[in-house]
């Protein structure tokens, strides 16, 4: 069942083709996405687009994450990483014990 709840208080609205929002959706489904975000899930939209942008702004102005304090959404995208790299270090530590 979707999240009903959200603590955020914005949103963001756009217009955009069929065929744009579709290429989105296959790239939040693909492997990448699911690798990315957490092994063998699928991120949420609003996780996907999140790590889109925040991913933007790593590459082109760093130094705006920096002067904006803490935001809830970066932190957000950190904890998914951090449970991401503990997830596969559990899965990597069961199959090197493999026989």
């Amino acid at each position: 069942m979707p999240k009903t709840h959200s603590e955020y208080n914005k949103q963001i609205k756009y217009r955009t083709s069929s065929k744009w929002m579709l290429l989105l959706e296959n790239g939040r489904r693909s492997k990448a996405a699911r690798e990315g975000f957490g092994v063998g899930t699928i991120p949420t939209i609003a996780q996907f687009y999140r790590g889109i942008v925040y991913d933007w702004f790593i590459k082109n102005a760093p130094e705006l994450i920096n002067l904006n304090g803490e935001i809830p959404e970066v932190l957000d995208l950190m904890k998914l990483k951090e449970k991401r790299s503990e997830n596969k270090k559990n899965i990597d530590f069961y199959f090197n014990r493999r026989d």
